[in-house]
C-alpha cells in the first residue's frame, strides 16, 4: 500500500488548545516551578524520585543539591578521592566527592547528605561553583527550600 497524508481542514473559528506536557504529575504547568524544572529536566539537570514524582514540594537536601550542580558543570571527573569519608556506592557520590573538591560545604564543615539545604545555602553553593549571585525565591535564605524552589534558583545557570 501507498501512504495517503491525512489534510485535517479547521473551520475559521476553530481553537486548537495545546496543552503544555506534564513531566511530572506533582508539578502542573501553573506552578511557579514549573518552567525552571522542566528546562533543568530537558538539560539532564535534575530527574524525579520515581512514580512519576519530581518531588516539587519536598525539601532539598544536601546530596540533591550537589547532583544538581554537578550535573550543571557537566559532570567533571574528580580523580582525587574527598578528604572525608564518602560511601563510594552512594548514589551521590562523584558528585559529592567534586563539591568537596571545590569546598563548598566550607560553611558546614562536614558534608551530611540527608541535611536540608537552606536558600541561603543553596545561594552559597551555587555561588562558589559558577561565581555567580543567585537570590533564593520567597525569602527563603534561612527557610529550608523546596526542591520546586530549587530548580527556580539554578535555572538561572543554564
Amino acid at each position: 500500500g501507498r501512504f495517503m497524508p491525512a489534510v485535517v481542514r479547521l473551520a475559521a473559528d476553530t481553537t486548537v488548545t495545546v496543552e503544555p506536557p506534564q513531566i511530572f504529575t506533582d508539578l502542573p504547568a501553573d506552578h511557579r516551578a514549573y518552567q525552571a524544572v522542566t528546562e533543568l529536566y530537558e538539560a539532564g539537570v535534575v530527574g524525579g524520585k520515581g512514580n512519576g514524582l519530581f518531588g516539587t514540594e519536598d525539601v532539598l537536601t544536601r546530596a540533591e543539591a550537589v547532583v544538581m550542580l554537578y550535573r550543571l558543570a557537566g559532570s567533571p571527573v574528580t580523580t582525587e578521592p574527598a578528604a572525608q569519608a564518602l560511601n563510594r556506592n552512594a548514589w551521590y557520590y562523584d558528585a559529592a566527592n567534586w563539591a568537596i573538591s571545590l569546598n563548598i560545604f566550607q560553611r558546614e564543615g562536614v558534608f551530611d547528605p540527608n541535611a536540608a539545604v537552606t536558600g541561603g545555602e543553596l545561594a552559597s553553593y551555587i555561588a562558589i561553583y559558577s561565581e555567580q549571585a543567585v537570590t533564593p525565591p520567597r525569602d527563603l535564605m534561612h527557610e529550608n527550600i523546596t526542591r520546586g524552589d530549587a530548580a527556580i534558583m539554578l535555572a538561572e545557570l543554564l
